[in-house]
């Protein structure tokens, strides 16, 4: 009875040695450097590969990948920031709001209550009635204006701070897939 075993004779990729595999196995680990080694058979031959440098170009292959993705997101972020940041600006323009907007309106109510002071005291003659009522309702259309360009700037502060942070952990993983990249390069 013949038990004999067949055998394929292959070399390390990693550091060359002579290796007995059966012919049925796929993995391997090198007795003489310890290298994980994939068996790979084809119609042109038998050779192996070091698992380690297939892991590192996948893990490498997968970093670049994740580095296009936040890339992407990145300017998918800042497009969406564009728009959102238009959408605060007024009568057309895109300007954001601001303290201006907020000084604007506290000098109408300003102008508005003198106004209504001086109707009321008589200042403007026989028509210093028409002048308090407009003075008053000038006053608290102002009040209303403030209120609005407040809730407003408070509304764009939320948001810009949304956007720089989100931007700002985009940017933070960006910086650490590439620091990675340039600490271990491709081989």
């Amino acid at each position: 009875m013949n038990s004999s075993v067949t055998v394929e004779d292959l070399r390390c990729n990693n550091c060359g040695a002579s290796l007995h595999v059966p012919p049925n196995v796929r993995f391997v680990t090198c007795p003489y450097c310890g290298s994980s080694l994939e068996i790979h058979r084809s119609t042109d031959g038998v050779y192996t590969e070091v698992l380690q440098k297939i892991s590192q170009k996948t893990e490498r292959m997968a970093d670049e990948l994740e580095l296009v993705r936040l890339n992407q997101q990145l300017d998918a972020l800042n497009d969406e920031w564009e728009r959102e940041r238009q959408s605060y600006g007024k009568h057309g323009r895109t300007s954001e709001p601001g303290n201006g907007d907020l000084l604007g309106a506290m000098v109408g109510m300003g102008v508005a209550a003198v106004i209504a002071l001086m109707g009321l005291t008589g200042a403007f003659g026989e028509g210093s009635a028409g002048f308090f009522l407009a003075g008053i309702v000038g006053f608290f259309l102002m009040l209303f204006m403030y209120f609005q360009i407040s809730q407003k700037l408070e509304e764009y502060s939320e948001a810009r701070e949304r956007y720089q942070t989100r931007r700002e952990q985009l940017e933070n993983r960006i910086r650490l897939l590439e620091h990675e990249a340039r600490e271990h390069p491709a081989e």
